[in-house]
């Protein structure tokens, strides 16, 4: 069975390098992160050595395709070189800390209780660099950004539909059929959609409603046929998100909302929909506020709750971990077992025990416990620099409207994934820090050519402005 597997892969491997190879390599990165989410492992799979699924085919076919058009053929990369940007320096720095971390500890550990170090650093960081990097190197148009709106607005209506069909119990509509098994994955019971956890299927119901929404409020193309279709849409995916039942996915939707409505809406409009946002905001507070802090999503009120204060708990021995190794941290992947040894402390009236056999549930303070002090900053920085450039990109107001479009889906994306990082660990899946590294190569890639369109366009008005005062000298009688 693996041989005629096999026999099946290879070619569709070499189809697909050459597809990469002569077609989009931006499109094939999007359609392989929709692979990933819904047709992974879990749908399909086979062993020829490795464990080889659909998605990560078109992984390799999408590495070799794309070291195969920037040695061969040049007009599917970017002709000029670019230079490395800010938030490019702190990116290598911290990859840098983060190998530096993982091979100096022992990499090699292998528990039942925990992913490979090895395949978490691989999956959850250094293919998500790799995605960056392809987004960044390729050539940029208005049709691939465009064919990017419509793949992941169309990811995110398949998804939204799916999620409701789930809990509705309309099994029949629910594809792939792998969804409707409890044994698989967790969040049984609330919407998790193919990723086979709500937290993933959040974020990419906001990124769905974020390529939606971003054209029609900064196109306007639409009219008022559009406008209701988009608004029907929004009603979607609102409902969608509504029953992932998770509260860092629907902090997320009202910080992405808030942003969209600061950076877009003209002032008047901005300042009444903020007013009525936090009116709703407040109402929906104070009348649900017992519900929203220990609401039942499958598992009670109790263990809800338990799981709250679950994260006092993680935050007081990360603080414990930290004092051990500030600098160089405990070592990359190590928190999920070095941790126990701290879970006796007594100074502490928490229940310590609660968080035994668990991983961590907060990404900044894991990467604080694991890498040191210096592995969060480089984490931080580079964030902080890629939303200081894509703010930047979205205020040039003579690049073209696409362009500037990919600056403002990333802020929103990246509001939403940072809430995420707070409350959970977004690392062990390279479809998490995979997309927001992917649009934030995109972003780059079309700050820099924003930038250069800018410069190009300056000696003109230079020679314009020359132009208007030399004229303005010579006929003084005019």
């Amino acid at each position: 069975m693996n041989f005629i597997a096999a026999l099946f892969a290879v070619p569709l491997i070499i189809w697909g390098c050459l597809w990469v190879a002569r077609g989009s390599v931006i499109l094939g990165v999007a359609l392989y992160l929709v692979a990933a989410s819904a047709i992974g492992s879990q749908f399909a799979s086979f062993d020829i050595g490795i464990t080889m699924s659909i998605d990560r085919m078109m992984l390799l076919a999408l590495v070799v395709g794309f070291a195969a058009r920037l040695t061969f053929f040049s007009d599917g990369v970017k002709s000029t070189e670019t230079k490395l940007t800010v938030a490019e320096y702190w990116m290598m720095g911290f990859i840098g800390i983060l190998l530096c971390s993982t091979f100096f500890h022992d990499w090699q550990r292998d528990a039942a209780d925990q992913v490979p170090i090895l395949q978490h650093l691989i999956e959850g960081y250094l293919l998500p660099t790799v995605l960056y990097w392809m987004a960044k190197r390729s050539k940029f148009t208005e049709k691939s950004a465009n064919q990017l709106l419509v793949v992941f607005g169309l990811f995110g209506i398949y998804l939204a539909l799916t999620a409701i069909f789930e809990v509705a119990g309309m099994w029949s509509l629910v594809y792939p059929k792998y969804i409707a098994d409890p044994t698989l994955g967790i969040h049984f019971g609330r919407a998790r959609g193919p990723f086979l956890q709500s937290v993933r299927l959040g974020m990419y119901l906001l990124i769905g409603l974020g390529a939606v929404w971003v054209p029609l409020v900064s196109r306007g193309i639409w009219g008022r046929g559009g406008r209701l279709l988009g608004f029907g849409l929004a009603m979607l995916f609102l409902i969608a998100t509504y029953v992932t039942y998770t509260r860092s996915v629907w902090l997320g939707l009202v910080l992405s909302g808030t942003i969209l409505v600061v950076m877009t809406f003209e002032r008047s409009w901005r300042r009444l929909t903020l007013v009525v946002l936090s009116f709703c905001l407040v109402m929906g507070l104070f009348i649900g506020s017992t519900d929203l802090i220990s609401f039942d999503r499958g598992i009670g009120a109790e263990a809800t709750s338990e799981s709250t204060s679950m994260r006092a708990v993680f935050a007081y021995v990360s603080w414990l971990m930290f004092q051990d190794a500030p600098l160089t941290g405990c070592g990359f992947g190590h928190f999920p077992h070095l941790k126990d040894a701290y879970l006796g402390d007594r100074a502490s009236a928490l229940q310590l025990e609660t968080i035994r056999g668990f991983i961590h549930h907060n990404t900044f303070l894991s990467l604080l416990v694991e890498l040191g002090i210096f592995g969060l900053i480089s984490m931080l920085a580079f964030l902080g620099s890629l939303l200081l450039e894509a703010r930047r990109l979205w205020q040039q107001k003579q690049a073209p409207q696409w362009m500037r479009e990919q600056g403002l889906l990333f802020v929103l994306f990246t509001a939403t994934f940072a809430l995420q990082m707070l409350f959970h660990e977004v690392s062990y899946s390279p479809i998490e820090f995979g997309l927001l590294f992917f649009l934030a190569g995109l972003m780059s890639n079309a700050a820099a050519a924003a930038s250069a369109t800018e410069r190009s366009t300056e000696p003109s008005k230079q020679t314009q402005s020359s132009a208007v005062w030399s004229g303005s000298t010579a006929h003084p009688s005019v």
